[in-house]
């Protein structure tokens, strides 16, 4: 009887060592997953070497010496054969072209493109910042960003002042109102595109040339008005699905969705890039 207590005893002992370990174990698991995550490393890096700046793409490419294409990060500048797209490219070279910069890349190294994103400094001057202060770029945040803030209030800034891309056409605006904005298809919009619409109406008493007038999202998708006139105190629909245009509606000619369900921004330009009608809902 005495035996078999002792054995008893040593079984308990030893469950009893286990499961001390097993919580000590545990403890120190819950320590390292509640650590800060600024001890994780994952914080953006500056690179501190100069390079120099071989070419200018566009309003918000260069090429570096070294033959890197670099994508100017949180930023979005016209393309080519729209309005502002000269102007933006312009200031850039005037910014960078043939001069050394640095570069500081956030969590993000490349684009889909293979394109490495990153902020661009030259004496002393923050690149991606200036080009959206002076209104020759848009702020373009699709994830958390290191200068989202700093970019942001950079875009409010040009808007105030109406630079750039922010430039209003006060007449424009005035007879140019939307009528009907049905961002959110009825069902599934990816089956029922050309229930996504926007109507737009012309409260005015002169025809307008809409002709080379563009509307785009918050995620720089293009629409580009045809030969088209609006008569005065006439609407038309644009259609994001495809169908043959008619005098009172338009296509997009889209295969997915445009506008967002949740939130999105509606930009409405005439064929000079001046901002006839800015919708965020």
């Amino acid at each position: 009887m005495a035996l078999k207590m002792r054995k008893l005893a040593y079984y308990v002992t030893i469950l009893i060592i286990i499961f001390l370990l097993l919580l000590v174990a545990y403890k120190q698991m819950i320590s390292l997953r509640n650590q800060p995550i600024e001890n994780v490393d994952t914080k953006p890096a500056l690179i501190d070497d100069f390079y120099k700046v071989t070419k200018v793409i566009d309003g918000d490419t260069i090429i570096l010496e070294d033959g890197r294409k670099i994508r100017l990060l949180g930023i979005d500048a016209s393309e080519r054969g729209y309005p502002y797209y000269n102007k933006s490219k312009s200031y850039l070279s005037y910014l960078v072209l043939d001069k050394k910069v640095q570069l500081e890349s956030d969590l993000v190294d490349k684009d889909e493109h293979g394109r490495f994103l990153r902020y661009v400094y030259v004496d002393g001057t923050f690149v991606n910042e200036q080009l959206v202060k002076e209104g020759l770029a848009h702020a373009f945040i699709i994830s958390d960003l290191k200068y989202e803030k700093q970019l942001s209030e950079a875009e409010f800034y040009a808007r105030e002042h109406e630079f750039g891309v922010w430039k209003i056409n006060v007449t424009q605006a005035t007879n140019m109102y939307i009528i009907d904005f049905h961002y959110d298809a009825y069902g599934n919009d990816d089956y029922n595109l050309n229930d996504e619409y926007i109507t737009f109406g012309n409260r005015g008493d002169n025809p307008m040339n809409l002709t080379g007038w563009t509307i785009k999202d918050d995620m720089d998708t293009v629409f580009e008005f045809p030969i088209y006139i609006l008569q005065p105190k006439g609407e038309v629909t644009i259609h994001t699905g495809i169908g043959v245009n008619r005098e009172d509606s338009l296509y997009w000619n889209s295969q997915t969705p445009i506008w967002g369900n949740k939130g999105d921004v509606l930009y409405l330009r005439n064929r000079e890039g001046d901002l006839v009608i800015l919708y965020e809902y």
